[in-house]
C-alpha cells in the first residue's frame, strides 16, 4: 500500500451534500432532472464521489469494518482491494487509526472522459496507528502524497476504482 500504510484507508473530514449521478447528455431519464433546486456539474459530482469515498474511508479506519455496505457503494476493483485489505488488517491487529489536524485532500484537477473520470488530489496524511486496547501508538508520521485516482461511472454513480501514487513528500506540504 505504499510507504503511507494509512493513505488509502484515511478521509478528508468534509461535509457533502452533492447526490452523485451522470449529467453527460442530461437526457429526460436522467436522475440528474429530478434536482430542481440545485445544478451541479459532472466535475463537482466526480469531486463529490471521490471525497465521499474518503470520508467513508476514515470513519472505517477509526473503526475498522472490512465488510461495511457503503464499501461496496464508494469502491470497486484495486480501491476496494486495499481499502478491505487495509481494514481487515487493522482488524486482525486490533488496530484503528487516529487523524489529526493536518489531514485532509485538495482535489487539484478532474477530468472526465464519457464513463471514466481521473481526479488528481494532494493528500496531508498526519494519521497514526493504535492499539484499541492500549492506545500504544503502532504508526505515526506525517506525509503529503500527490495522487491520481480513477473514478468508473456504475449504475449507482461514480465509484473509486484504483489509485496511483504521484508523488510523496515527508512532512505537510504543497504539491507541486
Amino acid at each position: 500500500m505504499g510507504s503511507r500504510p494509512l493513505a488509502l484507508i484515511t478521509a478528508a473530514l468534509l461535509a457533502l451534500t452533492a447526490n452523485t449521478c451522470s449529467d453527460d447528455d442530461a437526457d429526460d431519464s436522467s436522475p440528474a432532472t429530478d434536482r430542481t433546486t440545485t445544478t451541479v456539474s459532472p466535475e463537482a459530482e466526480v469531486e463529490a464521489a471521490y471525497l465521499a469515498f474518503w470520508d467513508m474511508a476514515v470513519r472505517l479506519a477509526e473503526s475498522p469494518n472490512p465488510d461495511d455496505p457503503e464499501i461496496s457503494e464508494r469502491a470497486s476493483g484495486d480501491a476496494r482491494t486495499d481499502l478491505v485489505d487495509g481494514l481487515r488488517a487493522l482488524q486482525n491487529q486490533n488496530q484503528h487509526s487516529e487523524f489529526g489536524s493536518e489531514y485532509g485532500h485538495e482535489v487539484l484537477s478532474t477530468e472526465i472522459d464519457g464513463e471514466t473520470a481521473t481526479v488528481e488530489d494532494c493528500a496531508v496524511d498526519d494519521s497514526k496507528i493504535v492499539n484499541v486496547e492500549t492506545g500504544e501508538v503502532a504508526v505515526e508520521g506525517i506525509g503529503t502524497e500527490r495522487l491520481s485516482a480513477t473514478l468508473l461511472w456504475s449504475d449507482d454513480g461514480w465509484v473509486v476504482d484504483k489509485f496511483v501514487q504521484i508523488e510523496v513528500w515527508s512532512g505537510a506540504v504543497a504539491c507541486t
